[in-house]
């Protein structure tokens, strides 16, 4: 089948070269379109989330969205609040079948809250209130949810594991996904230092606007083009 196609189209620099290497493919075959997601509902701005979830003003704020699969590796960021003060939250949405005995178990139930199936414009308000979000996942076919985050103008501490780091860029501080040290201290660096947090604000916005549905129809249909050259 791969023999017979004129091209090869996948979500990211590191499945191309995956590609390459294990299937023996061609690179010029290979064509990278990125995902693309959906920012309209991303936007800077007040939120009342605090108000909402009973969340203190001097309180900060961890997002976390992420499914509870073995490779998202949640329990990694229960176990972080281990590490920081108690006016650190961790918000938590998505599916939860392991995490809440966990946090029973290091007796964070007063730091965690759980969340799941929300909708779009409570989506964008967890976003718009939160102080970070963090990502440190071992393996990701892409992350959308990290590019949500920085069009939503959070700062994004993640794994450097690809391809993550290709998302991300420079806009975010990429780690290992089992490094807690390196995360707790990454995670005070940002929320005591102001100019560095504006710096990864300002880069991830900016970065997010790379994989805009229309940025991603045009590659796409540079490729089209080109096979209906041949």
């Amino acid at each position: 089948m791969t023999n017979k196609s004129k091209f090869i189209i996948t979500n990211s620099e590191f499945t191309k070269k995956k590609f390459t290497w294990r299937l023996q493919i061609d690179k010029d075959k290979i064509k990278v379109v990125y995902p693309y997601f959906d920012s309209s509902i991303l936007y800077l701005g007040e939120s009342k989330i605090k108000d909402i979830l009973n969340i203190g003003e001097n309180e900060k704020i961890l997002l976390s969205i992420t499914g509870d699969q073995p490779n998202i590796k949640i329990e990694t960021v229960i176990r972080l609040l281990k590490l920081l003060t108690d006016n650190y939250k961790l918000i938590r949405v998505g599916r939860n079948f392991g995490t809440i005995k966990l946090v029973s178990e290091l007796n964070h139930g007063k730091r965690v809250i759980f969340l799941v199936n929300v909708d779009s414009d409570m989506l964008a308000n967890l976003h718009r209130s939160s102080d970070i979000f963090i990502f440190p996942s071992p393996y990701e076919g892409f992350g959308i949810p990290v590019l949500e985050a920085m069009a939503s103008g959070i700062p994004v501490i993640t794994s450097d594991r690809a391809p993550l780091p290709e998302v991300v860029g420079d806009a975010g501080i990429v780690c290992d996904p089992f490094d807690l040290k390196f995360m707790r201290n990454s995670i005070l660096e940002i929320t005591e230092n102001d100019f560095l947090k504006a710096e990864l604000v300002g880069i991830g916005l900016e970065r997010s606007k790379i994989f805009s549905s229309e940025r991603q129809f045009k590659a796409l249909n540079a490729i089209v083009e080109k096979v209906w050259e041949q």
